[in-house]
């Protein structure tokens, strides 16, 4: 029979979390030369990044396995434009501008299923809750362009929690080692 402390294994994990949406983007196709021969897009993207990590509980073993978990860390709300569409040199940043970024402090609470569909694979089904609290946070619209001058930008200031629909697949590496990737 196993030893006692094996089975915290199949029911205890440490669950590390990287989350990232793109919720929304804008694109304006550009002049870069007057008379208008060379074109670009520029593109702005409004994300979310979240990190966190926390404990998972699996509440039975076998080949569906019911599961909660938490995580505590950060999330990072970010609003950027880049032009597209010409190759830079890669190490040339003047042609991206970070309009807007702010991090909070995020907890995330969730459950779900996981589908065994062999020894090392699974499915991951589930439902969480993302809290982050009071953030700012643009979308598509809040950047006014004004002729040769910087642009106007508008921010929200309010709670931006997320309620997400998950699937994934979990693989097993080294034996009971478990890794997950969500999409």
């Amino acid at each position: 029979p196993p030893a006692r402390h094996n089975s915290w294994g199949r029911h205890v994990r440490l669950h590390a979390d990287v989350g990232f949406i793109i919720y929304g983007t804008e694109t304006k196709r550009l002049c870069l030369t007057r008379p208008c021969r060379i074109q670009t897009d520029m593109v702005t993207t409004n994300s979310i990044l979240n990190l966190g990590v926390g404990p998972e509980f699996i509440l039975m073993t076998g080949p569906v396995r019911p599961y909660i978990s938490g995580t505590v860390g950060t999330t990072l709300f970010s609003t950027d434009s880049s032009l597209q569409g010409i190759e830079w040199d890669e190490n040339d940043m003047f042609f991206n501008t970070t309009h807007l970024q702010d991090w909070t402090f995020s907890w995330k609470t969730g459950a779900g299923v996981k589908v065994s569909v062999s020894p090392s694979v699974s499915i991951d089904f589930g439902a969480d809750y993302l809290n982050n609290g009071i953030a700012r946070w643009m979308s598509p619209g809040d950047i006014i362009d004004n002729d040769n001058r910087p642009p106007a930008i508008a921010y929200r200031k309010t709670e931006a929690n997320l309620f997400m629909i998950h699937t994934g697949i979990e693989w097993s590496i080294f034996g009971q080692n478990r890794r997950s990737s969500r999409f």
